[in-house]
C-alpha cells in the first residue's frame, strides 16, 4: 500500500463566501488560500488559473471552466463538481470524500499525493494526466478514461472501473486485484506488470486474444 501524504490543514479556519470573493476579480489569477473553509456554494465558475490552497470545501457545489486551476492542500468532502472542466489543473496533497466528479475532465492534469473515497468518477476524463502516489477506495470509475496517462505508485481498491478506457497508459505495478476491470479498453503492452486476481487474469486473456486450453 501506498502512503499518501494527506493535505496540511490549520487547525482553524475562515468561513469564506467564495462567489463574494471572486466577484470582484479584476484578472484570472486570482489567490484563495490559507484556511478558508467553504460551505455549501453554488457557483458557476468561469476563471483560469485560480490558485486554493489549504482550503476545506463541504457540499459545494462548483460548475463552468476552471483549466490550469492549482489546488494544494485541499479536502473536499460531499462536493459536486459534475461535468466541471479542470484541463490543465494541479491537485496536490488533496483529498475527494465522498464526492460527485461525473463526466468532470482532468485532461493533461498533475494528481500528486491525491486520495479518492467513495467518490463517483463516471465518466470522467483523466486523458494524458500525470497521476502519481494516488489511490482510490471503494470508488465508481466506470466508463472513464485515463488514456496516455502516466501512472506511478498508484492503486484502485474495491473500485469499480467496468469499460474504463487504459489504452496507451502504462499500468506496470498498479494493483486491480480488488477492483472491477471488465470491459476496460487496454493493449497487451498497457496491462504488461500490472498486479491482478487469477480471475481477472483469464478474463483479461481472454480480451487480449488468448485462448486458455
Amino acid at each position: 500500500m501506498n502512503i499518501i501524504i494527506k493535505p496540511q490543514l490549520l487547525e482553524k479556519y475562515e468561513k469564506l463566501n467564495l462567489l463574494d470573493k471572486l466577484k470582484d476579480a479584476f484578472n484570472f489569477e486570482e489567490i484563495i488560500k490559507e484556511a478558508k473553509f467553504l460551505e455549501e456554494e453554488a457557483i458557476n465558475l468561469n476563471y483560469n488559473s485560480i490558485y486554493f490552497e489549504k482550503c476545506v470545501f463541504k457540499k459545494c457545489r462548483l460548475d463552468g471552466i476552471m483549466e490550469k486551476a492549482e489546488f494544494k492542500d485541499i479536502v473536499f468532502d460531499n462536493c459536486d463538481f459534475s461535468n466541471l472542466n479542470l484541463n490543465d489543473a494541479s491537485f496536490v496533497r488533496c483529498i475527494f470524500k465522498n464526492c460527485r466528479l461525473v463526466g468532470t475532465s482532468f485532461i493533461n492534469s498533475l494528481i500528486l499525493n491525491v486520495s479518492f473515497e467513495d467518490t463517483n468518477l463516471s465518466y470522467s476524463n483523466f486523458g494524458g494526466s500525470s497521476i502519481k502516489n494516488t489511490s482510490y477506495k471503494g470508488c465508481n470509475i466506470t466508463s472513464s478514461s485515463f488514456s496516455e496517462s502516466k501512472f506511478t505508485k498508484s492503486n484502485f481498491d474495491e473500485c469499480n472501473l467496468y469499460k474504463s478506457n487504459l489504452f496507451g497508459t502504462n499500468l506496470n505495478n498498479i494493483d486491480f486485484s480488488t477492483s472491477n476491470i471488465e470491459g476496460i479498453v487496454i493493449s497487451v503492452k498497457d496491462i504488461k506488470g500490472a498486479i491482478v486476481s487469477q480471475e481477472q487474469a483469464i478474463n483479461l486473456s481472454k480480451l487480449l486474444g488468448i485462448i486458455i486450453k
